[in-house]
C-alpha cells in the first residue's frame, strides 16, 4: 500500500463527503478516532455489518424503526483473519506462499467490496435522516471488537 491511499484505495481527500446536516464517511475510519468523533453526539447506535442479507436487513431495520434526524450511526465491519482453506496442502503440511498471496488478495477485495457497499448505503441513510454516519473496518476478532466499539460510544 502506497502513502496515499487507504485500505480500501480512496484517496486521503476522499474520506469525508460533509454536507450542512449530514456527514459520511467514505473511508473505514478507525476504532481509535471514535471518541472524538461521537463526542457531542446525543445518540450513538452501532451496526455491525458483513455484506450479508441479514446484516442488509439488521440495518434496513435500524433505518425504519430507530434511526432519528441528528443520530450518529457506526456500520462496523470486521475483517477476521484469514483462513487456509482445508484440501490436502502436500507432504509439507502448510500453504505455498502463491496459495497465502492469493487468499490475503481474496480477503482484501471483499473487504473493498463490503465498504463500499455500506458506504454507499451510509450515503442514502445520511440523506434520508440527516443522521452522521460513519463506516468502521477493523481487523480481528468480531467479538472483541464490537464489544470494544460498544464500550467506547
Amino acid at each position: 500500500m502506497d502513502g496515499g491511499t487507504s485500505s480500501t484505495g480512496a484517496a486521503p481527500s476522499d474520506q469525508v463527503t460533509k454536507t450542512p446536516s449530514k456527514e459520511v464517511v467514505a473511508a473505514p475510519s478507525s476504532m481509535e478516532t471514535l471518541p472524538q468523533m461521537v463526542e457531542g453526539s446525543e445518540r450513538i447506535i452501532i451496526v455491525a455489518v458483513d455484506g450479508s442479507p441479514a446484516a442488509d436487513h439488521a440495518l434496513e431495520w435500524t433505518s425504519k424503526n430507530i434511526l432519528r434526524t441528528g443520530d450518529h450511526v457506526c456500520l462496523v465491519y470486521v475483517q477476521a483473519p484469514p483462513i487456509i482453506p482445508e484440501f490436502n496442502l502436500g507432504s509439507a503440511g502448510y500453504a505455498n506462499e502463491s496459495l497465502w498471496t492469493d487468499i490475503l488478495r481474496h480477503a482484501e477485495k471483499t473487504t473493498h467490496d463490503i465498504i463500499t457497499k455500506y458506504t454507499h448505503m451510509a450515503h442514502e441513510l445520511a440523506k434520508l435522516h440527516q443522521a452522521r454516519i460513519d463506516v468502521f473496518c477493523e481487523k480481528g476478532d468480531v467479538r472483541n471488537v464490537i464489544t470494544q466499539f460498544a464500550t467506547i460510544s
